[in-house]
């Protein structure tokens, strides 16, 4: 019963597998190819796992370099001699290049980026840096001084305060007890 069932599974197994690779086929090759029976598909798994072993050996590089190296493949297949060449149908050709273009539009818009940076940085307001840095430094190191300073006056002032308001609250204590003296005084001498 267990191995019938093992056998069922693996069938069906099989057939989802068949279904896909069918499926592949008619994507990548037309459905028309696939009716004529050309056996295309195998080469084509074979260019494309050769291209991603060669991807996966260029991502252990430096990454501009990656980027710098896709460029020419770029170019390459977004040459419409190159697209006639391949054996894709048209909607499949469509969404290529649909993928490719939002890839694109994101590196022009980097490029132009770059662009608006660079001229940026070229810019005469730029170029006094490094004269100014050696006197800002200077200002930033007076600037964190006299911080330190203003902390100690703020703690030295809050001292004197609480000391003034002690020496006022005694002397208004002693006022009063001198007011209380005189006023028993008076009350003595009537």
């Amino acid at each position: 019963m267990a191995d019938r069932d093992k056998e069922t599974i693996a069938e069906e197994y099989i057939s989802s597998l068949q279904r896909r690779l069918d499926l592949l086929e008619e994507r990548l090759i037309g459905q028309e190819k696939v009716r004529e029976g050309q056996p295309q598909l195998v080469h084509l798994l074979k260019t494309i796992d050769g291209k991603l072993k060669a991807l996966v050996q260029s991502m252990k590089g430096n990454c501009v370099q990656q980027v710098w190296d896709t460029i020419p493949d770029l170019e390459r297949i977004l040459d419409p001699a190159y697209l006639r060449s391949l054996n894709l149908n048209a909607p499949a050709k469509k969404e290529l290049l649909l993928y490719y273009v939002e890839q694109l539009q994101k590196y022009q818009n980097d490029i132009d980026d770059l662009q608006l940076l660079k001229e940026t940085v070229n810019t005469t307001s730029y170029q006094g840096t490094e004269a100014v840095e050696k006197d800002l430094s200077q200002l930033a190191a007076t600037h964190v001084q006299q911080e330190d300073e203003v902390v100690s006056l703020t703690s030295r002032v809050h001292l004197f305060i609480d000391q003034y308001t002690k020496l006022i609250l005694q002397l208004s204590a002693q006022c009063v007890e001198w007011d209380e003296v005189v006023t028993q005084l008076e009350t003595q001498r009537k």
